[in-house]
């Protein structure tokens, strides 16, 4: 299990390197960030992650996720095609 969750842990770092930017001003709602990496992983044959899954290997990686009334977020990542309209 160890080595399948480095694997996936491996696959993450990808997606986030080639699809998204970080930083402190960097944010996007939690549901929209994992259907776009989900798609990544559709794309090279993957199966989906469920957000459990989802969130407990962002964390790992310190991005945090802002638990909203309406919508939870993540803060210091968005990929790269996102636009929060303060750009």
């Amino acid at each position: 299990a160890t080595d399948q969750y480095k694997e996936e842990e491996d696959f993450l770092s990808q997606w986030i390197r080639e699809n998204c930017i970080t930083g402190p001003d960097c944010r996007q709602p939690s549901k929209d960030l994992l259907d776009a990496y989900n798609a990544y992983r559709a794309y090279y044959g993957e199966g989906k992650i469920h957000s459990r899954q989802f969130k407990n290997q962002m964390e790992d990686k310190k991005f945090k996720l802002h638990e909203g009334r309406n919508h939870n977020e993540w803060i210091g990542i968005q990929t790269s095609i996102y636009n929060t309209g303060s750009l």
